[in-house]
């Protein structure tokens, strides 16, 4: 993602972790108030329109646990 992640520690006083990232915007975004089909759609997962990918930032320091949110992000992904 462009940055740099660190951590600085300090024994007995614990650790800060910091991260530095390029995040970029759109810069033509418009407002638009959703229908009422479009409202229902969003309510019952049937809407036709899918959203950019996005880049996902994980830190994680259990294996365990950094595969079982990468499975519930790709979940999310696939739904």
């Amino acid at each position: 993602m462009g940055g740099k992640i660190w951590v600085e520690s300090e024994i007995g006083r614990g650790s800060t972790f910091h991260f530095t990232s390029r995040l970029h915007t759109q810069s033509s975004l418009s407002t638009v108030e959703p229908s009422s089909a479009d409202l229902q759609a969003e309510l019952t997962g049937a809407a036709t329109v899918r959203p950019e990918p996005l880049s996902i930032l994980l830190a994680e320091g259990h294996p365990v646990n950094g595969k079982l949110a990468v499975l519930i992000l790709a979940r999310q992904n696939s739904g």
